[in-house]
């Protein structure tokens, strides 16, 4: 088990892993998300996580060594060569993100954040059960479906089209497991627990605009994952300001500020990747 622990007023400072050294990237010899259809697994403890954190899980097509080959950077051992989707910036390009979990106790989302053609998509196409009106989904106490003051289980299935490892991804299942029971997602337009990557509309994927919002997001996703991709975990925010993750916890997305915790800390543990039915 990985526990992330902040002890200051952090706001943009965040720390990554990359495979399980911890305080800087390993280096990596392989990708670990190289399968388009499959399932990932993992348990997570969120407790102490308030309004204005995240803890986030995510997978990004860092380059294994770092950016050491490529841009003469000191390499992945010393912490260089991250990338995600947000605009590059110096000694961080820009890269396919797929963010499987970014949360705190208050509110979640899942997010694919594809390329193409050199450009990243910093918005993405998000599921946050919040924001899509269900708004007694996940939340704190027994009062929700999934309670996150106590432990549970994310399971996350992706779903290619021709249902092999090789077919452009389809869509992202997602379903919980907490006391032994398992919870499916808050349904997305009345009948599907899952992110159709082909079907985001223009309103959730503002940069690509309506002719790409059909194909572009699972094609540009599904570029990245045949990449393979770095597994990052991190934990970020603003302990003391409930209102410092609007994108994320802030009405519309969630009911924040309403829980702060100044001493956040957050658990990831039991990761497992494998065949669809293999890690449950």
């Amino acid at each position: 088990m990985l526990v992330i622990q902040t002890f200051d007023n952090i706001r943009d400072d965040r720390t990554y892993f990359s495979g399980w050294s911890v305080g800087y990237f390993t280096q990596l010899v392989t990708n670990v998300l190289p399968a388009q259809q499959g399932t990932l697994l993992r348990s997570i403890d969120v407790t102490a996580c308030g309004c204005g954190m995240n803890s986030a899980l995510y997978f990004i097509s860092m380059e294994s060594d770092g950016g050491q080959a490529s841009s003469g950077y000191t390499g992945a051992t010393y912490g260089t060569g991250y990338c995600d989707a947000q605009p590059a910036q110096p000694g961080r390009p820009s890269c396919d993100e797929l963010d499987i979990w970014e949360a705190n106790s208050l509110a979640n989302v899942y997010t694919t954040h594809p390329c193409l053609n050199g450009q990243c998509d910093p918005y993405g196409c998000g599921f946050n059960t919040y924001a899509r009106g269900d708004k007694n989904f996940y939340g704190r106490g027994p009062g929700y479906q999934l309670d996150s003051t106590q432990k549970f289980t994310v399971v996350t299935r992706f779903v290619t089209v021709d249902g092999t490892d090789n077919g452009d991804l389809k869509e992202m299942q997602r379903f919980y497991i907490q006391n032994g029971n398992m919870l499916l997602n808050s349904a997305l337009f009345s009948s599907r627990h899952s992110t159709v990557l082909m079907a985001c509309p223009t309103s959730i994927v503002p940069f690509y605009g309506q002719s790409n919002a059909q194909g572009g997001v699972s094609y540009g996703m599904s570029q990245g994952m045949r990449k393979g991709m770095v597994l990052s975990m991190s934990m970020w925010g603003s302990p003391n300001d409930g209102s410092f993750m609007t994108w994320l916890d802030n009405e519309p997305n969630g009911p924040c500020p309403v829980y702060q915790n100044p001493n956040p800390y957050t658990s990831f543990g039991n990761i497992k990747i494998g065949p669809i039915g293999s890690t449950v």
